[in-house]
């Protein structure tokens, strides 16, 4: 089911996710490009869990959603093996995650708002 952003208002809790896990699952929601309905289709691993100074975002546009699924799906890079940008806590997600074949090679921080091409892992 997805939610058209022009439906929504400021009071439909629904739209507004509070836990890692609820994030996942609104994202899920707005799987609507053929890249994010693939994904979608792969097991979950981890909700979406957002930087402490991030209280939400929006998951609206086919890219940020991807990058919110890909997060919930991918291989964590930690420590050492960051991108550069995440080492810097750039993007809305705790971890460096990415989604192998997705993204142009972009980790899901980098991919979210269309800043894929700050990332380091980036490919093409």
């Amino acid at each position: 089911m997805y939610i058209d952003p022009s439906s929504v208002d400021k009071e439909k809790q629904s739209c507004k996710p509070k836990t890692p896990l609820e994030w996942a699952k609104q994202a899920l929601l707005q799987a609507n490009s053929a890249p994010t309905k693939a994904i979608a289709k792969m097991k979950l691993l981890r909700g979406v869990a957002l930087r402490p100074n991030r209280k939400s975002i929006n998951l609206f546009t086919a890219q940020n959603c991807e990058a919110a699924l890909a997060y919930s799906r991918g291989q964590v890079m930690d420590g050492t093996t960051a991108c550069r940008s995440c080492k810097r806590d750039n993007g809305p997600f705790v971890e460096c995650v990415v989604l192998e074949g997705y993204m142009n090679g972009s980790c899901s921080n980098c991919h979210y708002n269309a800043e894929g091409t700050r990332c380091s892992f980036r490919t093409g």
